[in-house]
């Protein structure tokens, strides 16, 4: 699997593109600035089989409607808390920035701690990490794991939010730092890749 990274413009929130050399279709961790995705999907050839969110601050989904423009039929992944989110300007918190969002897709696929098929043999693993938000999920792919916010290399996790919890925090990070294992990649919400050797 290839993982292409992108710093987004507002708050430097990272997204994420999924590829394999063996299927056009792409999968896309977070969604901020479209105009790169969208440039690197036209350079590939490639199409969208999903979004996958690992929570619903704005930073990390203010871009979905441009996409929507792109490709109508976006698939999001998230959990239930993170689909209320995406319809709530309060709960995403972008009605406190100058650019109040709610997400106009309706193709919300549901999250729970699962696995679920990317292509053919490759699966993701699933879990819950609420703290910094009550949304957030980690991805385990491979030894690839794309954690968001709750777990930033050498960053303390943000705990201030309405919909944060620091004792959860703190259980997430516990949880997240166990998978680390030698050989794995950490994708976070915000800064660059830790490879651990």
């Amino acid at each position: 699997m290839h993982v292409d990274v992108f710093v987004n413009s507002f708050y430097a929130s990272n997204t994420y593109i999924l590829s394999v050399d063996f299927d056009d279709g792409v999968w896309i961790v977070d969604v901020g600035d479209v105009s790169n995705i969208v440039e690197w999907l036209k350079t590939k050839g490639k199409g969208i089989k999903g979004v996958l969110l690992t929570h619903t601050h704005f930073d990390h989904i203010y871009g979905l409607n441009d996409l929507l423009s792109y490709d109508s039929c976006v698939k999001v992944y998230t959990c239930r808390e993170g689909k209320s989110g995406l319809y709530s300007d309060k709960l995403n918190l972008s009605r406190y920035h100058d650019n109040p969002f709610v997400f106009r897709g309706k193709d919300v696929r549901l999250l729970d701690e699962t696995s679920i098929s990317l292509w053919p043999g490759l699966e993701c693993r699933v879990y819950k990490t609420p703290g910094h938000d009550w949304s957030c999920l980690t991805y385990e792919i491979n030894k690839n794991l794309f954690t968001g916010d709750s777990y930033i290399p050498n960053r303390r996790v943000v705990t201030s939010f309405p919909q944060s919890d620091k004792k959860d925090a703190l259980k997430s990070l516990e949880r997240i730092t166990q998978m680390i294992k030698p050989g794995c990649k950490v994708w976070p919400g915000h800064g660059s890749v830790l490879t651990v050797v």
